[in-house]
């Protein structure tokens, strides 16, 4: 059995290789029955029938959207991208088509943009920004976009050879043209509460908008801030994880084996527990 992380006061629960949902007091909502579920957004989740076909369903767990479809994502800004026979949709909340767009593959709306991408010249590594209205904001001039968070996304030109990572806005704009220095390994984002988690040297800390480190590179591992607080873990030695502050400090010190992240004052936690009573 696993937990996830808490998301509209439910987290996501597999039992049996079934997934389902528990409330903030541990009290299943929706039974374990999906055979693939998303964690709740904006009220709803992307759940799975036996049958590998993709809906959703509300916080009660009653089907809104039919489980009709190839795939289907977690809601993201008040769309829902879809998939069926290899072709990408986003719907609104009441499952009407929106947007049909045209293009290879899309991602998620944030910040009211999507990076969409084409297939051209043997490479999918050819990618743009969409509006709402299905309309192309910026030309596929990008080798990279992540998804938005907080305004911002980390991604990379075709026109530069070497890595060469930038913040961009949800124009297409570069706002922060050194964050190859100090992200690396594909590691970074997304931003939360002003933070983005991101790696130097093989350690993780934590940069400002501006790609500067505000956290030093210090943690084995790490996870994004959440109600001021973050996952960390100083030691791959021992592989327990805490919490630190915004300032890098331990707020709840290394005794986990997991550690999720913090939603309504709660977080998923693993414990070891002695067997000897000792």
């Amino acid at each position: 059995s696993s937990v996830s992380d808490f998301s509209n006061l439910r987290a996501k629960v597999c039992k049996d290789e079934k997934y389902g949902y528990i409330n903030r007091f541990g009290r299943e909502e929706i039974s374990c029955q999906f055979s693939a579920a998303s964690d709740f957004c904006e009220g709803l989740a992307a759940v799975a029938n036996q049958q590998g076909k993709f809906g959703y369903v509300n916080r009660h767990g009653a089907v809104v959207i039919d489980l009709i479809y190839d795939f289907a994502a977690q809601p993201s800004d008040g769309l829902l991208l879809v998939k069926n026979k290899d072709r990408y949709y986003y719907l609104n909340r009441v499952g009407k088509v929106v947007i049909s767009p045209k293009w290879t593959d899309c991602g998620l709306f944030s910040s009211g943009v999507a990076p969409v991408s084409i297939y051209s010249n043997e490479s999918y590594f050819n990618k743009a920004l969409i509006n709402k209205k299905g309309h192309l904001i910026t030309g596929f001039d990008f080798r990279i976009i992540e998804t938005f968070s907080e305004g911002l996304a980390v991604a990379e030109l075709k026109s530069i050879e070497e890595p060469h990572w930038i913040f961009i806005n949800p124009a297409g704009k570069i706002i922060a043209k050194e964050v190859h220095l100090v992200i690396e390994e594909h590691t970074a984002g997304p931003f939360s509460e002003g933070l983005a988690l991101a790696s130097k040297d093989r350690l993780y800390g934590y940069i400002d908008k501006m790609g500067s480190f505000v956290i030093p590179a210090s943690f084995c591992d790490a996870d994004d801030f959440s109600e001021d607080l973050a996952a960390a873990m100083c030691s791959t030695s021992t592989g327990l994880w805490g919490y630190i502050d915004k300032t890098g400090s331990w707020i709840i010190k290394p005794c986990y084996y997991y550690a999720g992240k913090f939603s309504t004052g709660l977080a998923p936690v693993g414990a070891l527990i002695r067997t000897d009573n000792k």
